[in-house]
């Protein structure tokens, strides 16, 4: 599924969006300010409340790689697009992978940016939004994974 999403800078500061994705020459350890953002589908099967998620983007910046982010003044928009790929276990919480016959789900588009050490890829905080839910769309678990 193709996913056109837009980022806002709420903010009274410019925010810098990362745009690389060479995450070998940003995430190398000393390189000051590495973010990384993630941007997911959010399914949520409406019959057993099971949650999926399927990435649709991710890229990473950094203060010390020209380039690799894209400033975003107060107010202002920057609108992108991407495929959504599903995660490997499925419907969580369940340990085994769950995939329902069919059914209808509820799908938002979730923005994650998490900000790294600067010596190693760690997450040293992360800051979450997700679009407005009430889009449905009807799920069929495809034949392969019957």
């Amino acid at each position: 599924m193709t996913v056109e999403f837009t980022v806002r800078n709420t903010g009274k500061e410019v925010f810098l969006l990362p745009a690389s994705r060479n995450d070998l020459e940003v995430l190398r350890a000393g390189n000051r300010d590495q973010r990384r953002l993630v941007v997911s589908l959010e399914y949520v099967h409406k019959e057993s409340g099971k949650r999926m998620r399927a990435c649709a983007g991710l890229a990473v910046g950094s203060e010390s790689v020209a380039g690799s982010m894209i400033s975003i003044l107060p107010g202002a928009t920057v609108s992108t697009h991407g495929v959504a790929v599903p995660d490997i276990q499925p419907w969580l919480p369940l340990r085994e992978p769950y995939i329902p016959e069919s059914g209808a789900a509820e799908v938002s588009v979730v923005g994650e940016i998490q900000f790294l050490e600067d010596t190693r890829v760690y997450l040293k905080s992360r800051s979450v939004a997700a679009s407005a839910r009430g889009i449905e769309v009807l799920w069929e678990r495809p034949d392969d994974v019957r």
